[in-house]
C-alpha cells in the first residue's frame, strides 16, 4: 500500500473517532450540544494533521461552575485516545505555587518528546495578572502560561538545580585522585582501600551496605549520580543507561573532564518546543456571567439560561480587560466558546438520566426493578436546584435522598421476603416514601424522613415578617409596571434564600438607560419604603430598604457626576483622591441635584403608589399568603385593579421602544424639508428669468 493511502486511511479512522466523539458527547452532557460541536470542530485541524501546526492551538471556554467544562474535555481526550496524553492544572490551586506550572511542563515535554498532548488549565480566572484595581500584580507564579500560549516555545535552565551536586562530586573524585586513587574504564584499579574508606566517611554507611557487594569492582562515578546527570543534560545521554556507557570508558581525569562538559551544558538554556499542544482554557467570568453571584434557588432556570444565551465573545472580552492585561487578551485569541446557563428542562433531563443509571444498577446488581414517581422528581429539582450552581448540588441531592436508600431498601426486600416486588420511590410530605408493589399493587411501605431544607423556607409564614415584605415587593412591582412598562417575571414575599426575605425579579428588555428614565428607575429602589409608608404609616416603616436606598443614592449621584446626565456634561470626581482629570463638585451644585432627583422620584413613586392603592392592596395582600406571584397572574391583577394603564402599553420589544423611529423621523423630515426648499429656489429662477 502506498504511502498516500495509508495517510489517507489513518486521516479517515481519526475522522470517524471525531465523529463518533461527538455523538457520545451530547449522549453524555445535557444542554450544550452547540458547545460540542463547537469544540470537536474547532480540534479537527490539529488532530487530523499535528505535524503542521506551528503554535499551540487554543480554545477558551466559560461557564458557570458545574456545567461541565473539565468533565467535557477529559471525556474528549479519552474518546481520540489522548487519555496518557491530557495534562490538568487547576490553576486555583497553583497560584499561591511558584513554578510548579514550568516544572510540570519541563517534564510533559521532556517525556512526550514534541509529540501533540492536550493541556487544560482550569479555573483560568485565578491566574489574573491584574487586581481588582487594575493594577499589575507584583507576584505571578504563571508566566510560562503566556509563553505557551504566545508561539509554544519557552526556554528552560532546569539542569541549574543539579550544578552544585556536580560540583560537589568534582570536587570528591578530585580529592581521590589525589590521594593515589587510579581508574580504569570507570573502576578503580589503585587504591581501593583508601576510596572505600573515603566513600564510607562521607556516606555514613559501609559502601557495600547499599552499592555494591565486596567481590564486585568499584565503579568511580557512583550508581547515584546517573539520574542527576541524565536530567541535568538530555542533549548529551539518550537514557541513565547512557550515562553509565561513556563514563565506563574513561579513566580518573576523563571522567572529570566529562563532568566539566556536563556542567558548561547544564548551564546552557534549552529549548521546549510545545509548538504542537492543544490547550483549552477554562473558567468562570464573573463580570460576564453577571448572574452567577446570585445563589437563589428560587429564580426560576429558565430566566438565567436566557440571561447567557445573551453573553456573545465581545462581553468575554470586555470580562478578560479586568484581569488580564491586553496583550495576554490577544494571546488567547477569538476561538472563545461559551456555555449557556441550564434551564430547567436541562436539570429535569439530567435528574431522569441519574434516576435511570440508579435503575439499571439496581437491576443489574439486586435484580431489583426500580421507578421513580413524578412527585420525587419534583421534590429533587426543587431540593437539588440552584441555578448559578450547575450541576453539583444537584448530583449530591440525588445521591443522598436516593442512591444512598438502596441498601436499607435491599435489606427490607428479604427481611419481609418481598423478593418478587418491585419499588417505586415517591415525594412525600415527612421525606421520602417507597413502596413495594406486587404488580400494581402496594404490599409494603418504608417511609425515609427527611427535613426538605428549602421547602421550609419556602413555606408561607402568613406572620408580620412576610406581611412586610408582601407590601414591600408590591411597591416594587407596581412601579415597574406603570413607570418602565415592564412585568416582573416573579415576585417573592417568602424566599430560600437567607439573605433576604424576598425578592422582585425585574429584568427590561432594552440595555441602555436615558436621562428620562433615570427619575423611574431611583423610583422604583425606593417603591419598596414608599409602599411601606402608604400601607403602614410613616412611624411603621421598617428598615429594610437600606441596600434599595443604596442603589438609588449611587444611581442619582453617578447619572449626574459621571454619566453626563445632570446640567454639567463633565466628569467628577467621587472618590478620596485628586484627579487630572475630573472636576470637584466644590459648589455641591451636583450634590443638589442628586438629592433633587431622590426627592423627586420619591415623589413620583408616592403619588404613582396612591394611584395604584387598589392594585398595592390586592396584590400585597396575595403575597402575604402565598410565597410567590408568577408573571401571568401579576397581569391578571393588573387587568383586574391598575387605574389609567393599558395592558398594551407594556414593552415586549425593548429594540424598538423611542430611538430608532425618532431617528427615521428625523431623517424624513429633513428629507422634505431639503426637497421643499430646493423647489423653491427652483422656483424663484423660473420667476426671474420670466
Amino acid at each position: 500500500m502506498s504511502q498516500s493511502k495509508v495517510q489517507h486511511a489513518e486521516i479517515k479512522e481519526k475522522q470517524h473517532k471525531l465523529d463518533v466523539a461527538k455523538q457520545v458527547l451530547k449522549d453524555e452532557f445535557v444542554g450544550v450540544d452547540r458547545v460540542i460541536d463547537d469544540v470537536v470542530d474547532a480540534i479537527g485541524s490539529w488532530y487530523l494533521f499535528p505535524e503542521i501546526q506551528e503554535k499551540p492551538l487554543i480554545i477558551n471556554l466559560w461557564g458557570l461552575t458545574g456545567v461541565g467544562k473539565t468533565s467535557l474535555v477529559q471525556r474528549l481526550a479519552s474518546l481520540v485516545d489522548f487519555e496518557k496524553q491530557f495534562y490538568p492544572f487547576d490553576l486555583g490551586d497553583l497560584v499561591n505555587r511558584r513554578n510548579d506550572i514550568k516544572f510540570s511542563m519541563e517534564r510533559i515535554f521532556e517525556n512526550e518528546g514534541g509529540y501533540p498532548v492536550i493541556l487544560a488549565f482550569d479555573e483560568f480566572q485565578h491566574a489574573r495578572t491584574l487586581d481588582k484595581y487594575g493594577k499589575e500584580l507584583e507576584y505571578m507564579n504563571n508566566q510560562i502560561i503566556w509563553k505557551l500560549m504566545d508561539s509554544g516555545r519557552f526556554y528552560s535552565h532546569y539542569g541549574l538545580g543539579k550544578i552544585d551536586e556536580l560540583y560537589e562530586l568534582i570536587g570528591k573524585l578530585n580529592q581521590y585522585l589525589r590521594l593515589g586513587v587510579e581508574v580504569e574504564r570507570g573502576t578503580v584499579i589503585k587504591g581501593i582501600t583508601t576510596y572505600r574508606k573515603m566513600r564510607e566517611k562521607e556516606d555514613g554507611v559501609p559502601l557495600n551496605a547499599y552499592e555494591w557487594e565486596e567481590d564486585e569492582e568499584l565503579r568511580f562515578l557512583p550508581k547515584f549520580y546517573w539520574k542527576i546527570i541524565y536530567e541535568a543534560t538530555k542533549n548529551m545521554f539518550s537514557s541513565r543507561g547512557d550515562v553509565k556507557l561513556q563514563f565506563d570508558e574513561l579513566d580518573g581525569p576523563g571522567t572529570i573532564k566529562l563532568l566539566r562538559k556536563v556542567i558548561k551544558e547544564a548551564q546552557a538554556p534549552r529549548e521546549i518546543d510545545c509548538s504542537k499542544c492543544l490547550i483549552f482554557v477554562m473558567g468562570n467570568l464573573d463580570e460576564a456571567y453577571h448572574m452567577s453571584g446570585n445563589q437563589n434557588a428560587d429564580i426560576s432556570a429558565d430566566d438565567f439560561h436566557i440571561e447567557s444565551l445573551r453573553i456573545n465573545v465581545p462581553d468575554i472580552k470586555e470580562a478578560l480587560k479586568a484581569r488580564f492585561r491586553h496583550e495576554q487578551i490577544a494571546r488567547l485569541g477569538n476561538h472563545h466558546i461559551i456555555y449557556p446557563a441550564l434551564s430547567r428542562q436541562h436539570f429535569e433531563e439530567i435528574i431522569h438520566r441519574e434516576l435511570n443509571k440508579i435503575a439499571n444498577k439496581a437491576r443489574s446488581h439486586f435484580d431489583l426493578e426500580i421507578h421513580f414517581h413524578a412527585s420525587l422528581k419534583e421534590r429533587l429539582y426543587l431540593e437539588g436546584v440552584y441555578p448559578t450552581h450547575g450541576t453539583r448540588p444537584l448530583f449530591t441531592t440525588i445521591y443522598q435522598m436516593v442512591h444512598s436508600r438502596l441498601g436499607k431498601v435491599v435489606h427490607e426486600i428479604h427481611k419481609h421476603k418481598l423478593t418478587d416486588c418491585s419499588v417505586r420511590f415517591e415525594g412525600h410530605a415527612r421525606g421520602i416514601l417507597v413502596r413495594f408493589l406486587r404488580g400494581e399493587k402496594p404490599c409494603h411501605r418504608l417511609l425515609f424522613e427527611q427535613v426538605f431544607e428549602l421547602n421550609k423556607l419556602r413555606e408561607d409564614k402568613r406572620d408580620d415578617q412576610q406581611a412586610i415584605t408582601a407590601v414591600h415587593e408590591s411597591g416594587h412591582a407596581i412601579l415597574a409596571v406603570m413607570l418602565l412598562h415592564t412585568l416582573p417575571k416573579l415576585v417573592c414575599s417568602v424566599t430560600s434564600d437567607t439573605t433576604s426575605n424576598g425578592f422582585s425579579r425585574i429584568e427590561k428588555s432594552w440595555e441602555y438607560t436615558s436621562k428620562r428614565e433615570i427619575l423611574s428607575r431611583i423610583a422604583l429602589l425606593l417603591g419598596g419604603l414608599i409602599a411601606e409608608k402608604i400601607v403602614f404609616g410613616e412611624d411603621y416603616i421598617t428598615d429594610g430598604s437600606a441596600f434599595d436606598i443604596k442603589r438609588a443614592t449611587h444611581l442619582a449621584t453617578s447619572s449626574v457626576k459621571e454619566d453626563g446626565l445632570g446640567s454639567v456634561n463633565g466628569y467628577f470626581d467621587m472618590g478620596l483622591q485628586a484627579s487630572s482629570f475630573a472636576f470637584f463638585d466644590n459648589d455641591y451644585r451636583l450634590n443638589s441635584e442628586a438629592r433633587d432627583l431622590l426627592s423627586t422620584a420619591a415623589r413620583l413613586a408616592e403619588e404613582t403608589l396612591k394611584e395604584q392603592e387598589k392594585l398595592l392592596l390586592h396584590m400585597a395582600n396575595h403575597l402575604s399568603d402565598h410565597s410567590q406571584l408568577k408573571e401571568a397572574d401579576l397581569a391578571e391583577l393588573v387587568k383586574a385593579h391598575a387605574v389609567n394603564f393599558d395592558m398594551a402599553s407594556l414593552i415586549v420589544n425593548g429594540g424598538h421602544i423611542y430611538y430608532r423611529e425618532q431617528l427615521k423621523k428625523k431623517v424624513e423630515k429633513h428629507a422634505k424639508t431639503k426637497k421643499v426648499q430646493a423647489a423653491l429656489t427652483r422656483g424663484v429662477r423660473l420667476n426671474g428669468e420670466g
